[in-house]
């Protein structure tokens, strides 16, 4: 009450009202982000100690390397804020229409993981950009990306920058494997969405009219 009485009695200027606001407002937001993201398991691999009021997230300020590469950034970020619809997500929706498991390979639940790292019928879209990335890391770190647990796996192509400590990584080889994360998960959204639309287009050709 006191600090309200205090801008009644001397009241700010606008531009350093609009500042305090702005700032007050962020400040705001970063501290609910950072609170929240443990009890959400969606985004159990966003780096949120890294969220800085007013600030991109590090992973946003690695350098595109064409309007192409711009392009692949908004599936990926759904795939790390757990906004990006798989049917696994669909049955929490529409629980007595949907059925959880992948309708490309028939395997598995469609859970994030199993789309990125297990669906076997996208393993040919995956496995050399996979390979791609596993070279990296094995040439400067010494690391073998294959033999890492799909969540250390899953950390490395959706935030890298949550590994940047354990792995050593510096800023270059930050960008190598972000350009390959970008790439591959790309892919994966692209030739997931051209099955289901082959799919969709078959069901409606049998619907009797």
């Amino acid at each position: 009450m006191d600090e309200i009485n205090t801008y009644l009695d001397i009241p700010m200027k606008k531009e350093k009202w609009t500042t305090l606001i702005n700032r007050t407002t962020q400040k705001h937001w970063s501290e609910s982000i950072t609170r929240m993201v443990p009890y959400y398991k969606g985004l159990q691999h966003l780096n949120y100690t890294e969220f800085h009021q007013g600030k991109l997230h590090p992973l946003l300020k690695i350098k595109c390397q064409s309007a192409r590469d711009i392009g692949r950034i908004p599936p990926k970020l759904k795939m790390l804020t757990g906004t990006y619809i798989l049917q696994s997500h669909r049955i929490k929706m529409y629980e007595n229409e949907t059925d959880p498991i992948c309708l490309i390979c028939h395997q598995g639940d469609e859970t994030l993981e199993h789309f990125i790292l297990e669906c076997e019928g996208l393993a040919d879209t995956r496995n050399s950009i996979m390979d791609e990335i596993s070279a990296i890391l094995k040439d400067s770190r010494n690391v073998d990306f294959h033999k890492q647990s799909s969540k250390v796996k899953m950390q490395i192509l959706l935030d890298i920058t949550m590994l940047r400590e354990n792995l050593k990584l510096d800023t270059q080889l930050m960008a190598e494997i972000e350009y390959c994360s970008r790439r591959l998960l790309f892919l994966l959204h692209t030739t997931r969405y051209r099955f289901l639309s082959k799919g969709w287009k078959k069901d409606k050709k049998n619907v009797k009219v």
